[in-house]
């Protein structure tokens, strides 16, 4: 799910012609990582974090969640996720900046 969640968040693209195979769809995207995450898959928490980061950086409560979401695949040991949130403390995402 987290794997499909990705495709949809990025999408395919065929270098050669310049198209896109599968064109990029946030919702669908969210809907598999949230799919995944709720197995408490480490990779697919790590990934929805990041899927908020980037696509609902405006929305405060949302990035509340995404720390929640690296706190969380920490917890099971996924080390890119002590990486994010790191990156979330050094750039004062939703904290005050704590370097």
């Amino acid at each position: 799910m987290t794997d499909l969640g990705f495709i949809y968040h990025h999408g395919i693209k065929e270098d050669e012609d310049e198209y896109y195979i599968i064109d990029r769809n946030v919702d669908i995207a969210k809907q598999k990582y949230k799919m995944a995450a709720k197995e408490k898959f480490p990779r697919a928490l790590n990934n929805l974090g990041l899927f908020i980061l980037q696509e609902e950086k405006n929305n405060p409560k949302s990035l509340l969640k995404a720390i929640k979401y690296f706190e969380e695949a920490m917890n099971f040991g996924y080390v890119k996720a002590g990486f994010h949130l790191a990156y979330c403390y050094e750039n004062g995402i939703v904290m005050e900046r704590n370097m």
